[in-house]
């Protein structure tokens, strides 16, 4: 077998590219996928156990707290008379920062009721339980981190 010189090049360069390679943290080489993880809600305070309970999580600011079509999750819930709360379960989350925002549905109509000086006639909520007596929360002050396996967080409803 005849060796160029070119050839006798690459061969002595294999050693050092090996060496490199043993020397990266591991997993670099393996592709990176985002942890998920699980997220429960238990929300409290309710002031009857009528209708359902609208949960959505935003992971950004965009359409916080009542556009729930810019919502990465949400969830309809029953709620439970004898404890008068709800637990919402979302599995596989994409780790990293969300805002949620909760409105108790007593009336059963989809949507958040007003009366006829814009003062919400429906239970609401959301997470680090900001005060919002004046229109919603900025979402920054709603944010909260999933960044373990299995996380829990506490919403209690705010009533007029």
């Amino acid at each position: 077998m005849i060796f160029t010189r070119r050839a006798i090049t690459h061969f002595a360069a294999l050693p050092l590219l090996v060496c490199v390679l043993l020397t990266l943290p591991a997993g670099w080489l393996v592709a990176q996928t985002q942890a998920k993880s699980t997220l429960n809600v238990h929300i409290t305070g309710f002031r009857n156990a009528k209708g359902r309970i609208s949960i959505a999580l935003y992971r950004d600011g965009k359409g916080f707290p009542s556009d729930s079509s810019n919502a990465v999750a949400s969830q309809r819930l029953e709620i439970d008379p004898q404890t008068m709360t709800a637990t919402a379960v979302f599995k596989n989350l994409p780790q990293g920062a969300y805002a949620a925002s909760v409105f108790h549905d007593e009336f059963m109509t989809g949507k958040m009721e007003h009366n006829a000086m814009g003062i919400p006639q429906n239970g609401y909520g959301f997470s680090n339980n900001p005060e919002a007596r004046f229109g919603p929360p900025a979402p920054e002050k709603a944010k909260f981190f999933v960044n373990r396996a299995e996380s829990t967080i506490e919403i209690k409803l705010f009533y007029w």
